[in-house]
């Protein structure tokens, strides 16, 4: 008997909190009274943990507040004032520097169970890297050097603090965002140039100057390409996990280049025209799979005012596939500057075949949610061809029956999709709000659309030709289409079945006769494709 997938998440989750809390949870421990769930959770735990002990620390440790609560150490020429963040590595000073009299921010390596032989190396790199990058929307350095055996570095302060600290939740204007990000890309451009793949741009990287002026920091995880001794091994995931592109959360360092940072520059975009990031799971791994696996969601299906021409340079740089990004910082510069132009961008001279692949293939994250749903609908698919079936055979021996057999389409059509709907309630309050309330607009705009088509044909259809009223039918179908292809921003493969209604409904006008049966065919191949789908996204999401 298969273990309820729902309660094994759960404990995943639990004991995954716990692990990197110092716990370490056993499957007894976490469900002692159900012997058949300790067996399957324990082979779950044992793929989690493979992964987690391949993960970076900079991904699944977090600093502890003791080592905040240390006092500052006291390192000669330099007076500490206050701590203004730390990381894996590292904690980050406000400090004057006394020999000449300027604020800084004093970067000390940590100190005791913190510091290791590879923390140095990150550390020496990290300076070396710094020190070769002059440019005026990155973070200077301005003293490398050592206490007591202790490195430290002394960069430039900047005082207005991170993008980060400046996120409210809620999305910025997009000529805000295109301007600020031109910015950024522009800098990333001049890294990339310098030899230098960032690797963790996030808004938490950059730092805002109290004149507005943003600046990129902490390189601890960049990739010098001049550098053949990078740290990272093939498989190991390094970078945060939110921000992170799809190359990266497989582990294959190979494929680490610029397109790597641009990715992550679609994703802060994204961040400042949504308000959210484009993936964002209960857990770090269940981000990782997102980031993998799902497409995002369009930013205008979130905010309706941001321009298609951004939409489209966000969505380029969001590709899975490095090769179908942009080829540089510089290209996504260039386009974000033509927009802010009122120009055509680069991204919508995309071919139609681009177009369409990418959303076939987007497939919404909150769809994990809809595994019991999906077996509903395998359930329910071989209802609408039966019925419908039997009204054929209806038609064919009393032929005068016609309005009798459109009430039973359309009660088949509402049955159908009102037990979904009611079954589908429960799924719902675990989707974003703006997400169901746009679902819901094209499904009752569905509904509007298939009443009025009922009325207009049931008004205009002569007396002495009652078979007319089957027309009803086919346009009950491309209303469908029209349904479908709308919801494929968000479920790709609804694009296909959108394209498969509204042929089929040319099909059923060329035969008014047999449109019944291709309605409940349509219906049928519908339902098993959004319950093995559904299911299918599902079991993946599980079993990473």
């Amino acid at each position: 008997m298969d273990a309820p997938q729902d309660r094994i998440i759960e404990l995943l989750a639990e004991w995954e909190e716990q692990y990197k809390l110092g716990n370490d949870l056993t499957p007894e421990t976490l469900c002692a009274d159900d012997v058949d769930l300790q067996n399957h959770l324990r082979d779950r735990i044992q793929r989690r943990l493979r992964l987690l002990t391949q993960i970076a620390p900079a991904v699944v440790r977090d600093v502890s507040d003791d080592s905040m609560a240390e006092p500052p150490p006291a390192i000669p020429g330099y007076e500490l004032y206050e701590v203004l963040g730390s990381g894996g590595m590292g904690v980050v000073y406000k400090a004057r520097q006394k020999a000449v009299n300027r604020v800084v921010a004093l970067k000390v390596i940590l100190a005791g169970r913190h510091s290791s032989a590879s923390d140095l190396v990150g550390f020496r790199k990290e300076a070396e890297t710094i020190a070769r990058l002059k440019h005026q929307n990155i973070v200077q350095i301005y003293e490398v050097a050592q206490y007591d055996g202790r490195p430290f570095l002394a960069l430039e302060y900047v005082d207005g603090g991170s993008l980060s600290q400046s996120l409210t939740g809620n999305p910025i204007s997009p000529s805000k965002a295109a301007a600020f990000m031109l910015t950024i890309a522009k800098a990333v451009q001049y890294l990339h140039e310098h030899g230098v793949i960032h690797r963790d741009l996030k808004p938490a990287n950059i730092l805002i100057a109290s004149d507005g002026t943003p600046k990129i920091t902490d390189f601890g995880l960049a990739k010098r390409l001049d550098d053949g001794s990078d740290q990272t091994r093939t498989g190991t995931v390094k970078g945060t996990p939110n921000y992170m592109a799809p190359e990266q959360a497989l582990g294959r360092t190979s494929e680490i280049g610029p397109a790597t940072d641009v990715y992550s520059l679609g994703v802060i975009m994204y961040e400042l025209l949504t308000g959210r990031v484009p993936f964002s799971g209960a857990t770090i791994l269940e981000t990782l799979d997102q980031v993998r696996t799902f497409e995002p969601v369009a930013p205008r299906q979130l905010v309706p005012k941001v321009p298609r021409s951004l939409e489209m340079i966000g969505l380029k740089c969001l590709a899975k596939d490095p090769a179908q990004r942009y080829s540089s910082a510089e290209s996504l510069a260039e386009d974000l500057q033509a927009f802010l132009n009122g120009e055509i961008v680069q991204a919508r001279s995309d071919s139609i075949a681009q177009q369409i692949a990418r959303t076939v293939s987007r497939i919404d994250p909150h769809l994990t949610n809809f595994g019991k749903w999906g077996s509903l609908c395998l359930t329910l698919a071989p209802v609408p061809p039966f019925v419908q079936f039997l009204q054929v055979l209806l038609l064919r021996h009393h032929p005068d029956f016609p309005k009798i057999t459109i009430l039973i389409s359309l009660a088949t059509i509402f049955l159908v999709q009102m037990t979904l709907e009611v079954a589908a309630r429960g799924t719902l309050k675990f989707v974003p709000t703006s997400l169901r309330r746009r679902v819901s607009i094209i499904l009752w705009a569905n509904v509007a659309t298939s009443a009025l088509i009922v009325f207009s044909v049931w008004w205009n259809c002569p007396d002495d030709h009652p078979q007319q009223l089957l027309l009803v039918i086919p346009l009950l179908t491309a209303a469908v289409s029209a349904t479908f292809l709308a919801l494929s921003a968000d479920v790709g493969f609804l694009f296909i079945t959108g394209i498969a209604a509204l042929i089929v409904s040319v099909l059923m006008s060329i035969s008014l006769t047999w449109s019944p049966l291709g309605l409940g065919i349509l219906m049928a191949f519908n339902l098993t494709g959004m319950g093995l789908f559904t299911r299918w996204v599902r079991k993946h999401a599980v079993e990473q």
